[in-house]
């Protein structure tokens, strides 16, 4: 039953992502505000991704940002890992899939080995199974690739900010 009401509980939290907030505590309804982390310092951002040009538009994305930097890219999994540890990241943004493996799986070994780190994982595939399993693998977002890039940096900040 605490697994039931658990997977509800993100699925909750997704649907909320989703609508561009956040329940609030006492009334469910929506919320931007209070965030979790501070914003008086540059947000870390690791990009994992196994295609450059995808690496290179975030990059060049997230540039624009005046809070917000790329602290770090990665092609494969043990890169990720690698990048995770070394780069210590606020937010690592994950493609669904990679060459080498699941993109899944390296959102459940972040969350194990680096809790601190949160992930938000960035797909092709626009199916709310996808964003489903992303959440309960432990990723604290999951936005489309073809969703446009205001949309992607809305998700980003809430992924940070709305924790």
């Amino acid at each position: 039953m605490k697994t039931l009401l658990r997977l509800a509980e993100l699925i909750y939290s997704y649907w909320m992502l989703a609508q561009g907030g956040r329940p609030h505590p006492r009334t469910g309804g929506v919320s931007d505000h209070a965030p979790k982390r501070s914003r008086k310092r540059q947000t870390r951002v690791l990009l994992v991704d196994d295609h450059p040009m995808v690496r290179e538009a975030l990059r060049d994305l997230i540039g624009r940002e005046v809070d917000i930097a790329v602290c770090g890219e990665a092609e494969d999994r043990n890169g990720a890992l690698a990048a995770v540890a070394d780069s210590k990241p606020d937010l690592a943004i994950v493609d669904l899939k990679l060459r080498d493996s699941d993109g899944l799986e390296l959102v459940r070994d972040i969350r194990q080995r680096h809790p601190e780190t949160l992930t938000l994982v960035l797909s092709m595939y626009d199916e709310s199974v996808c964003a489903e399993q992303a959440i309960l693998a432990g990723a604290s977002g999951y936005i489309s690739k073809s969703e446009a890039t205001t949309n992607l940096m809305s998700a980003v900040r809430r992924v940070l900010y709305a924790g």
